[in-house]
């Protein structure tokens, strides 16, 4: 993404960049940060188009559910046996919304998939939700 210059009105919603990429600095890119680290404030200061959205854990949810991102992405652990994904250490505030966006056919969730990434265990499969299918598969899983 950091590559292409030609964006027009390219709005980022995420929570404390761990990696620096060109992206930000592009003219037509804006960037949401629910947390200001050391690249947050590296683009503040470049006059990169950042801006920072006060909120805790329990209001990133709501917030991005009033955003209602067109493409949301995530990682997860490859599918177990039952074909269930983890979403790893991904699995917080967003969880809502990716299971929204992967139900809504007018929106797109990409889901990079990695052995890399740990399976963590949350809700029991009461809880659990369905539905989304990975583009080419025969089968469905639930993102947990």
């Amino acid at each position: 993404l950091g590559e292409r210059e030609d964006w027009t009105d390219l709005r980022v919603y995420g929570a404390l960049l761990a990696v620096g990429t060109d992206l930000f600095s592009r003219a037509g890119v804006h960037y949401l940060s629910g947390f200001f680290g050391p690249l947050e404030r590296a683009l503040r200061d470049s006059g990169a188009d950042i801006e920072f959205t006060p909120a805790d854990f329990r209001r990133f949810g709501p917030l991005l559910e009033r955003q209602s991102p067109r493409v949301m992405t995530t990682v997860a652990a490859p599918p177990d046996a039952d074909g269930r994904c983890s979403l790893s250490l991904h699995a917080g505030g967003t969880v809502d919304e990716l299971h929204r966006a992967g139900a809504d056919p007018d929106r797109l969730l990409v889901v990079e998939v990695s052995d890399k990434y740990p399976r963590t265990f949350g809700l029991g499969d009461e809880h659990r939700k369905g539905g989304a299918k990975p583009a080419g598969s025969g089968y469905s899983h639930a993102l947990h």
